[in-house]
């Protein structure tokens, strides 16, 4: 990654966790989805599995930014 010498490790870790925290609304809102779709008579499959894609997604991406975060000690 890219160096910004005039962010400190504790500007960069703010950042991070913001970032991460915004993931998990996400992913928490797609999970009402989830939760919602399957409560129909006749869910979606289509838009189960695409819901469920975004969270794997998501998963993933604060999977990378965890790590990031850690480098930072």
């Amino acid at each position: 990654m890219e160096e910004y010498e005039t962010l400190s490790d504790s500007e960069k870790a703010t950042s991070i966790r913001s970032k991460i925290k915004n993931i998990q609304y996400q992913k928490y809102n797609f999970e009402l989805d989830l939760i919602s779709e399957n409560a129909v008579y006749e869910p979606n499959q289509l838009t189960i599995s695409e819901t469920q894609k975004q969270i794997d997604d998501l998963d993933a991406r604060q999977t990378a930014l965890q790590a990031e975060l850690d480098l930072l000690g």
